[in-house]
């Protein structure tokens, strides 16, 4: 049996857009349209990135969370330097994934970007390994190349400052299009 994945996954872009205003509310950020680079970090969903907005903390050491939904409908999230998130995993009726279970995954990652997180870049025995909260994977040149890492590197995030009282609700705190 297909599965109306358009159906499925249509409260999706919602959820994601009151989340969206929910850490404008109570987390100090800058809510703004994405550059041509961040931009580029959420392309390559399964389909086409049809909205784009950037959370960006005001210290340099909390992580950026870049959204991005896409026509599916799903979301591709881009966070830290290197960590992403393509939210359906797949969309295919054999991956079986649920809205709930979709909807966890979203609430992980707000977990991870608002609670501070941990990136690295190791040489280990002539192999190149990228590590991010759920593990690590070895990288060769190419994927060294377009992610710009020429050496070791650790990268400790600080959890996103939490506003003293919660802002008004700006117009603008959905997804910029």
């Amino acid at each position: 049996m297909t599965r109306d994945l358009a159906t499925l996954y249509a409260p999706l872009h919602d959820t994601v857009r009151d989340m969206v205003g929910e850490l404008v509310a109570h987390y100090d950020v800058e809510h703004r349209t994405a550059s041509d680079a961040e931009q580029a970090r959420v392309e390559g969903c399964v389909s086409e990135v049809v909205e784009t907005t950037v959370l960006v903390p005001r210290s340099p050491d909390q992580s950026p969370l870049i959204v991005g939904l896409c026509d599916l409908p799903g979301v591709h999230l881009a966070y830290g330097r290197w960590a992403s998130a393509h939210l359906p995993a797949c969309g295919c009726d054999a991956c079986d994934e649920t809205l709930e279970e979709v909807v966890d995954e979203l609430s992980e990652v707000r977990r991870v970007v608002t609670g501070g997180f941990d990136e690295w870049v190791r040489r280990e025995g002539g192999t190149w390994w990228l590590g991010l909260q759920d593990g690590a994977s070895s990288l060769d040149r190419a994927e060294r190349r377009s992610l710009g890492i020429t050496e070791p590197v650790e990268i400790a995030w600080r959890p996103w400052t939490r506003r003293d009282r919660p802002a008004d609700p700006a117009p603008d705190a959905r997804p910029v299009r």
